[in-house]
Order: C-alpha cells, then sequence, then structure tokens
C-alpha cells in the first residue's frame, strides 16, 4: 500500500511555514495548479519548485499530490485558515 506517511511514522510536530509558504499553501487548498501558482503569485518556476520541495520536508509528503492532500485535510481541520491565525479581541455590547 503506498501512502503519503514519512517513512518513520512517529507522529510529527505541525510545521512552521514562512509566509511564502503559507501563501503556497493557502493556494494548493484552493486547487490551483503549479502553474497557475507560480503565474498568480509571480513566483519564477524555480524559486517555486524549491518553496514546494521545502514543504514536502515539513509536511512529510513524497509528491506534489500528497502535498495538495496534505493541505485540504489542514483546511478542513482549520489548521490553514486565516481565521484561525486571528485573535479577535472584542465582544457583544451587552
Amino acid at each position: 500500500m503506498i501512502t503519503n506517511e514519512p517513512h518513520d511514522s512517529v507522529p510529527r510536530p505541525h510545521p512552521a511555514f514562512t509566509v511564502e509558504e503559507s501563501i503556497v499553501m493557502r493556494a494548493f487548498a484552493a486547487g490551483q495548479s503549479d502553474k497557475q501558482l507560480c503565474s498568480d503569485l509571480y513566483i519564477p518556476v524555480q524559486a517555486f519548485y524549491r518553496l514546494r520541495r521545502n514543504l514536502m520536508e515539513k509536511t512529510g509528503t513524497r509528491d506534489s499530490a500528497g502535498l495538495h492532500v496534505w493541505a485540504l485535510r489542514q483546511q478542513r481541520e482549520g489548521g490553514e485558515s486565516r481565521r484561525a491565525e486571528r485573535h479577535y479581541k472584542w465582544r457583544n455590547p451587552e
């Protein structure tokens, strides 16, 4: 059986992404292709491949498809949503 799990099967902590990596992960979760990402974000192809390789290492995935699946799972669980990153400190008036 082929999986995208890391070889050691030890649970990984949630990776810390750079700003660029976070933007690319959100685009992956939105379903953009590699070519669309490079075009829309004005990223040179070689820089994109470097970013993707770093993301695969951080997430423990082996290929681009595994990275897309990982991004979709995180989005579904709320791990990569902008709303989850914000801490609102207001409340409704009583």
